[in-house]
């Protein structure tokens, strides 16, 4: 079944809103504004357009499974399964020429009552091992989730942040020996 919701998932998320022990899926891309705003972020780096200029030609797709549960220590919790896979423009760190390059990130995480994060058991781990899996730990305030950072930072660790257009090809600027001499 199709969610009513379909792309209309807000980046800042009232948990107290979903039900309990039900999945969630919703399919984003740069329709919704948040997401977009991260896509301009991935476009910074090409210099040849301005980021909001490359959006025509940039996609990003989010995929987001939502199931809230309780459990009597932790209290209400929320699990976040998905992937995002993002097309951008950046620059060659060799040669400084636009190109195209993407990413891909896969993400299973929770997000717990803020003083969960801050207990002795999971203040150092950043994990939590839950309903069978070992998740990283998020924590909200308030029943306010924000999708937005952990989406982002989860693209973050996946980001190549050295980009290459041909790791083999010869640098713009260098110049043959033989024609030096002419």
């Amino acid at each position: 079944m199709k969610n009513p919701l379909e792309n209309h998932l807000e980046s800042n998320l009232n948990i107290s809103k979903l039900p309990i022990n039900a999945t969630v899926t919703h399919s984003l891309d740069k329709s919704a504004p948040w997401v977009k705003a991260i896509l301009v972020e991935l476009n910074e780096n090409a210099s040849e357009k301005t980021p909001e200029e490359w959006i025509l030609e940039t996609d990003i797709n989010i995929r987001i499974e939502l199931t809230k549960k309780f459990k009597g220590e932790i209290g209400e919790y929320l699990l976040v399964k998905g992937t995002v896979d993002a097309n951008y423009a950046t620059e060659c760190v060799r040669t400084l020429k636009t190109m195209k390059d993407s990413v891909h990130a896969e993400f299973n995480t929770c997000f717990a009552p803020e003083a969960v994060l801050q207990s002795e058991e999971y203040a150092e781990t950043g994990e939590i091992w839950i309903d069978g899996e070992t998740r990283d730990l998020y924590g909200y305030k308030k029943n306010h989730v924000e999708l937005n950072e952990m989406i982002h930072e989860q693209i973050y660790m996946n980001y190549n942040t050295y980009p290459k257009l041909d790791a083999d090809s010869p640098l713009d600027g260098t110049i043959d020996a033989d024609k030096m001499r002419q």
